[in-house]
Order: C-alpha cells, then sequence, then structure tokens
C-alpha cells in the first residue's frame, strides 16, 4: 500500500504479512500434501470465493514447502494460454522445465526428457488436425497441390495426405495461399521426420517410464494450478481432462484452485453436470477456512485508523459513536474479505486528501466513509443519490410533509436502494437513512429544530443542502463556502479589523453565503470575549454589500444582525445583552446591525412577546442610535442621502423619534441636487419569472413621496427639474418620481404603491 492507500490487491507470500491467521491452515494442507505418497495420483482443490484468500494460503503452503529442499513444487497458471493444443502443450512443456531445473539427479533429468517426449505425442494428433482445417478449403480448391507436394511424397503421412487431395479438384486457388499451406505440411512433415526419430518407445512404452521414474521419488511432485475460475467453460473442461487423463501418475498431487460455482457453471454449459463431474475429479476438497467477522473488522480498523492519522483534519472532528451506529447497522454488511478491505481503502484516502481542507476537514469524516462504501460496492445507488438532492436533504419537502408526500419519497428511496445488488440492499437502505436524518419525517415521523439542523451543518454532514454537492463533485462547489474559511473567521471574531477585512473581500453573493453558514456555528463564538465579539459583528454590519431582502434570501445586514442577536442571546439576563450592545455601540458605529436588533425588539414589545433586552437598555440604546445618527447625516447630507440603507434609516428615525428622519428630510433636501438623490433613494425593484423569462420593474412608491417630503413638496422641486438634461439613475428617479406623482393626481394605486 503506498501512501495514498491504493493497494495492489497480490496475495501475500509471508508469514509476515498474514493479517487473517490462515498460516497454520496452510502448514496443516502442505504437510498433508508432503505425506501422500501412492500409486495414483491425487487430486486436491482448495475452494473459496474472489477475494477468500486462495492463493495466499496457497503462497504460504508453497513457503512451507520451500523449507524442504526435497520437496519439490511446480506452479502453471492455465489462464495464459488458450487453445487445447497450446494449454495441453505448454502444460508438459512447463512441467518439464521445471522438473530439469529442481532435479539435478540422473533420474529428475530423465524425467523431464520423457515428460516432454511424452507431451509432445500426446499433441501431435490435435496440431496437424488444427492446421489441415485451416487450409483444407483451399487446398481443395486447388488441383496444383498434388505437384506442389511431391518433393516430400516419401513422407508416409504426407503421402497419405496427397493421396486425399489428389482427388478432389476446383477453381485453382491464388498462388500466394497455396504457397502458405504448402509450406505449414512441409514443416509439420518435417517435424514428425524428427519426433520419429526422437521417439523410439510407443506411446504406452513412455507412459510407463514415467510411471516408473515417479514411484521411485521418496516425495510426490506438487503441481499447482490457480486462476481456474477465469478460464472459459471450454477450457476449464480441458485442463480437467488433461489432469486426469494423461496425469494419472503415482507420486503426482495436483492443487487445483478455484470458486467452486464458477466452475461447476463452465462445466454445465460444456455439456455436463458440474458437481457429479468435479466429483470425479477432486478426491479431496477443501475450502478456504472461514473468515470471523472480529478478524476482518480489525483490518479494516487498522487501515481506517492509518487513513485518519494521515489525516489530522478529519481525525480532529471524527465521531465514534456516529461511526459506531454507522457501521453496525450499515457498513458491516459489505465486508466479506479482504479484498473487499482492499477495494474500499483504497480509494477511500485519495478522497480524503481531496477534501481535507486547509486548516479543517471540508466534510463530515462519517459521512464520506459511508458513502465511498456505497461508491465501491453499489455505484448505481451512488450515482442516484447524487442526482436526489432535493428529497435527500429536506428541500421542496417541509411544506408538503403528507401522506401522498410521503408515499412518493418512500418509493423514490426504494429505487435507488433496488439499483444496489441484491446483497448489498439492506446495507444501502440503512446507509442512506442514516446518512439523510432530514427523510425521518418519511421513515419515522420524526422531525428536527431548527437547532438540530444548525449542528448537522456545523459537523458539515451530507444532508445539509450547503455541503452535500461537495461529496459527490469530490470538491468544493464553485462559489461555495469552505470550512477553512469559516474557521479562519470564527477565530478572528476578537480582532474586528481583520474580520472585517475578509469579509470585505468577498462580493455580496459571498458574503450572504458566509454570513449564513457562520450561524450554525453561533454557539462556538468565544463567550468570555463577548464585548470584543459584539463589536466585530457591530463593524461587519457597516462593511458588507447592502441589499434587500427577498421572500427568498435575507440582505448580509439582516444576517449580521441575526447573528449577533443569536450570540447576544447566549446570555440569560437581559440586562448583559443590553449592556454588552450599549459597551459595543460606544466603540463601533453599527447602524445596520443595531437598526435590525432595535426593530425585533420593538417589534416583540408590541406583540408582548418576550424580549432581548431590558427596559433601560432599550431606551437608552434607542437614543444612542438616533443621536449618533442624526449626527452622522448632519456631518455629511450628501452621503446620507446616497447610503444604500437611508429609507429605512429614515422610517427607523420617524418610529424612535417621533418623526425625526422624514423632519430631517425636509430639512436638508434643500436644494435640487439634494432632491434628485433622494428620488434614487426612493426606487425600488421587483423582479417576476414566468418560465424562462426574467422580468424587472422598477418603482416609486406614492407612499413614501407622502410620508418622507410631501407630495406637494415633491411636485415644487420636480417642476424645478429639467428632465431632459439627466441621464442614468438619475433619470430613472426622476421619471419615476413623476409617474407615481401622475399616480397620485389620478387617485390611483398600483400592488408597488
Amino acid at each position: 500500500m503506498d501512501d495514498l492507500g491504493f493497494a495492489d490487491d497480490r496475495p501475500i507470500d509471508t508469514q509476515e504479512q498474514d493479517l487473517l491467521g490462515r498460516y497454520a491452515f496452510a502448514g496443516n494442507l502442505a504437510a498433508a500434501i508432503a505425506s501422500w505418497k501412492n500409486k495414483e495420483s491425487l487430486v486436491i482443490a482448495l475452494m473459496g470465493a474472489w477475494g477468500s484468500g486462495k492463493s495466499s494460503i496457497k503462497n504460504l503452503s508453497l513457503q512451507h514447502f520451500n523449507a524442504t529442499p526435497e520437496l519439490q513444487f511446480i506452479e502453471f497458471n492455465p489462464w495464459e494460454w488458450g487453445g487445447q493444443e497450446k494449454l495441453s502443450a505448454k502444460f508438459f512443456e512447463e512441467i518439464s522445465i521445471a522438473i530439469k531445473r529442481k532435479d539435478k539427479s540422473q533420474d529428475g533429468r530423465k524425467l523431464a526428457r520423457v515428460l516432454r517426449q511424452y507431451g509432445k505425442r500426446i499433441n501431435s494428433g490435435a496440431a496437424v488436425m488444427e492446421g489441415v482445417a485451416k487450409y483444407v478449403p483451399l487446398l481443395l480448391s486447388s488441383a496444383l497441390v498434388t505437384s506442389y507436394l511431391s518433393a516430400w511424397a516419401e513422407n508416409p503421412v504426407v503421402t497419405t495426405v496427397m493421396a486425399v487431395l489428389s482427388g478432389c479438384s476446383a477453381v485453382a486457388a491464388g498462388a500466394p495461399m497455396l504457397k502458405k499451406a504448402g509450406k505449414y505440411l512441409l514443416d509439420w512433415a518435417e517435424g514428425m521426420d524428427k519426433s520419429a526419430k526422437d521417439a523410439e518407445l510407443t506411446l504406452s512404452e513412455v507412459r510407463h517410464e514415467i510411471r516408473t521414474l515417479l514411484a521411485k521419488r521418496d516425495h510426490p511432485l506438487l503441481i499447482v494450478m490457480d486462476d481456474i475460475d477465469r478460464l472459459s467453460a471450454e477450457q476449464v473442461k480441458q485442463l480437467l481432462q488433461l489432469v486426469k487423463g494423461n496425469m494419472d501418475f503415482p507420486n503426482v498431487v495436483f492443487l487445483l484452485l478455484f470458486q467452486r460455482d464458477i466452475v461447476e457453471q463452465g462445466l454445465e454449459r460444456a455439456g455436463f453436470n458440474g458437481s457429479e463431474y468435479l466429483e470425479k475429479i477432486v478426491q479431496v476438497p477443501f475450502s478456504v477456512p472461514a473468515l470471523s467477522a472480529e478478524r476482518l473488522q480489525a483490518v479494516l480498523f487498522e487501515r481506517l485508523d492509518a487513513i485518519l492519522a494521515s489525516e489530522p483534519q478529519l481525525a480532529a472532528q471524527f465521531d465514534t459513536g456516529y461511526w459506531g451506529s454507522m457501521y453496525r447497522k450499515g457498513l458491516s454488511q459489505f465486508f466479506k474479505n479482504l479484498r473487499d478491505v482492499y477495494r474500499y481503502t483504497s480509494t477511500l484516502a485519495f478522497h480524503c486528501r481531496l477534501l481535507r481542507g486547509v486548516d479543517v476537514a471540508e466534510i463530515n469524516a462519517v459521512d464520506l466513509f459511508s458513502l465511498e462504501c456505497l461508491r465501491t460496492f453499489a455505484p448505481a445507488s451512488y450515482e442516484a443519490l447524487s442526482q436526489h438532492k432535493s428529497i435527500l436533504t429536506g428541500r421542496g419537502s417541509i411544506l408538503r410533509q403528507d401522506q401522498a408526500e410521503k408515499e412518493r419519497i418512500r418509493s423514490k428511496i426504494g429505487s435507488i436502494v433496488d439499483l444496489a445488488s441484491k446483497d448489498y440492499r439492506d446495507g444501502v437502505e440503512q446507509i442512506i437513512q442514516k446518512l439523510f436524518p432530514t427523510l425521518d419525517w418519511v421513515f419515522r415521523n420524526m422531525t428536527y429544530d431548527g437547532a438540530t439542523h444548525a449542528q448537522w451543518l456545523r459537523e458539515s454532514r451530507v444532508c445539509c443542502p450547503e455541503v452535500f454537492d461537495r461529496y459527490f463533485e469530490l470538491a468544493l462547489p464553485v462559489g461555495g463556502v469552505s470550512n477553512s474559511l469559516l474557521h479562519s473567521l470564527k477565530s478572528l471574531l476578537t480582532d474586528h479589523k481583520r474580520f472585517c477585512e475578509v469579509l470585505q473581500r468577498q462580493d455580496g453573493p459571498q458574503q450572504g453565503a458566509i454570513l449564513d453558514r457562520l450561524e450554525a456555528h453561533v454557539d462556538d463564538f468565544p463567550l468570555e470575549q463577548s464585548d470584543a465579539v459584539v463589536e466585530t459583528l457591530l463593524n461587519a454590519g457597516e462593511v458588507v454589500v447592502g441589499g434587500q431582502s427577498t421572500m427568498t434570501t435575507l440582505s448580509t445586514d439582516t444576517i449580521v444582525s441575526r447573528l449577533l442577536r443569536f450570540f447576544l442571546q447566549r446570555h440569560e439576563e437581559p440586562a448583559v445583552r443590553s449592556g454588552l450592545l450599549v459597551s459595543a455601540f460606544e466603540q463601533a458605529k453599527g447602524f445596520n446591525a443595531l437598526m435590525h436588533l432595535l426593530s425585533w425588539e420593538s417589534s416583540s414589545r408590541r406583540k408582548s412577546e418576550p424580549s432581548d433586552l431590558d427596559d433601560a437598555g432599550f431606551d437608552q440604546l434607542r437614543s444612542m442610535f438616533v443621536s449618533a445618527l442624526l449626527t452622522q447625516a448632519d456631518k455629511n447630507p450628501e452621503a446620507f442621502l446616497e447610503h444604500w440603507n437611508f429609507i429605512s434609516f429614515a422610517y427607523r428615525l420617524d418610529a424612535f423619534a417621533d418623526g425625526a428622519g422624514s423632519q430631517w428630510i425636509k430639512r436638508q433636501v434643500a436644494t435640487l441636487e439634494r432632491f434628485i438623490l433622494f428620488a434614487i433613494a426612493l426606487v425600488g425593484k421587483s423582479t417576476s419569472y414566468s418560465g424562462d423569462v426574467v422580468s424587472e420593474h422598477y418603482f416609486v412608491r406614492i407612499t413614501q413621496l407622502d410620508e418622507l417630503l410631501g407630495i406637494e413638496e415633491c411636485r415644487g422641486w420636480m417642476s424645478q427639474i429639467q428632465q431632459d438634461a439627466l441621464s442614468g439613475p438619475a433619470r430613472q428617479a426622476v421619471d419615476l418620481v413623476a409617474q407615481a406623482l401622475d399616480r397620485h393626481q389620478r387617485a390611483e394605486r398600483t400592488e408597488w404603491d
């Protein structure tokens, strides 16, 4: 395994690599094979499912054999060879070479020679038939073939072939192909001449000599054949026939490794009863020892611990309780053997690295571990999850939690589960339900409050729409808010200058997204440094990009105010909250955030609802707000008129100080230039959607003209304006004021008035 956790999935070779305690079984198997001494061969099968460790047990057994020099084994992998003639020929050739290399005695060299000779003899027929079958259509089409082969007519085999071909005539074929056909028969005939000279013994005599040489051995010759279950059906049949039909010699032990059901199915396709056929071939069937769940779990957890050790960001936030529940109910069902463990952990480490973050993890480790399990073992279900964000995160279902909606979602989740193989479906279902408690209202009739959702967001759970996409894109979404940025801002909450500098580097939408995400972390704000935190949040309200709240989104200054309010609510005493605000406002004139807080407080008091501030503190803060805001407005009236929040300020001054806002406007809008600035501040915008068409409508409300300056005062200023001399926002604002005044003259009202 490399530093990323990738595993090559190769079988082990030594006891030191044995993680599953198979060494003792392998040793006993080797001892049983070494003790075999009989006049016939023995066929042993080691059977087990894919990934169960057959090849590893084989390697450990052969390690025991290596410890005893007189014990000899030969490995032959039939998967490397194709057709019957190749399989059979290469088998005897490889066996001969191995014996010659390992056994330097006279009998060993002789055994190697006669085995090679034996292999050639039993394969010569198959070779010529394959060659003749290849060229006979061409040869039969030409009467010229007889003369072409006459030079080798003394060879009895060629003479026979010529006798057959000479009786056949047809249209002559092309000369090049005839040359190839003739050359094949020439090469084969010469080979047969050589074999005839070398092989003075009959086939029966060769077999007798092999049996004699093998019977002399003190220890059996072990021939190991692995990967039999990778062969085609026909190749499986040929291999087993080779083992039993042509190598039934004394002191020979075959160790065959395969998955039983696959080989049986192959034999069925080849026309045999699979189980009965194997019973005739295999005398001693072994199964790979069952693997205890505890031992496999130990290997899995050891690799996961190694991954976490290399990812301190993930480890720091790893919830062992959540992991234990997720593993027991879901993940444990997917791991049957070591190969499953290696497949899973090989890519998990890589994906952890992708989302590790700068300072903190960008995801929840348990959720990533669980989704990686689905990606590895149930990839179709994993892909389907990525396409149903709204259902899984609860978006789109909040307003329709009725029985029909429940059934629709239950059916959809069921279809996602059914995409997995049958053995995995229960585990897939359990993992999905654990990953997405947002579905509990469907499956358990349970719902959760805002505090629980905030906790999920703090933990970067996949069930949160804000972080869902990164689990499937395996990267931060474009424009997304990283946990590392949130971590950095939380650490700067007591340093208002640096906090605001980071916030100002973002555009308006990004500021809103960041502040919205911070809301889930309010409980992490340092309570012991409340003075500094409140001051920072008041300042933050002054540096955010201005805007208006809509039906679906809050303005950035509103979100800052919510953060401030939720933080203050961590202090139980209203007087403490008021005191913190008074002290901070003296240092930082945070008009935007304080205006929202005072508005909420006023609304709560009117409705006789619980309030955040005590009476004295509320009155003091209102007075401080009005005084400081009017002082700043008087210092620079143009800047106050141009402030993006001017209209809200004016109305709050009216509410908090008996019309102070409209009085200031009537007093300060004393020039045509200031009236135009006032008109620009009054322009509002609404957006409507019809299919793919987005429409924007700009307007000025009659009520605001009347309440803040007065209709007649506005008419007076409008009579002095030369509209044709204006352009841009000024021209738009003056036109909209004129339209509003016309509607007022006609006693008309629109939906915006």
